[in-house]
């Protein structure tokens, strides 16, 4: 009987360590740094100017990278806002996602133009073009 009740706690041990999973994610949260996101006007890539200080922008999306699944930003990948699709893109490519090629198949022919700011480097360029530039370095 010893043998049964061992068997057992092991049993339910396996379970409730198998069944652990990622926190739930939280929706508000995500739906903050998207709003955040929507009101930028430009794509911040590192920090800005002299100090290289972040902004809200770019700390919106450090959070968001890190606790919005691919699925959320595929769907920011069709916003209207270019600087939304530009930081969609950018997510999946750093993430590596399965979902880079259908976001850049689509992407690499938007013209919407979108302004990159990255420590004191600004520069404008159309979706289309960045997109196809940052896939020929990766290939």
């Amino acid at each position: 009987m010893r043998c049964g009740s061992f068997t057992y706690c092991l049993f339910i041990l396996t379970a409730l360590l198998g069944c652990r999973s990622k926190p739930a994610v939280n929706s508000a949260a995500i739906h903050h740094y998207i709003i955040e996101l929507e009101h930028s006007s430009r794509v911040i890539t590192g920090g800005v100017g002299f100090t290289g200080k972040d902004n809200p922008t770019a700390d919106a999306y450090k959070s968001l990278l890190q606790i919005a699944p691919d699925s959320v930003w595929v769907r920011l990948s069709h916003s209207e806002k270019p600087v939304v699709r530009m930081y969609a893109f950018e997510a999946l490519y750093n993430k590596n996602s399965p979902d880079l090629e259908e976001v850049i198949s689509r992407l690499k022919t938007d013209t919407a133009a979108v302004c990159e700011i990255s420590g004191d480097m600004k520069t404008t360029s159309s979706i289309g073009q960045i997109v196809s530039a940052i896939r020929r370095k990766k290939y």
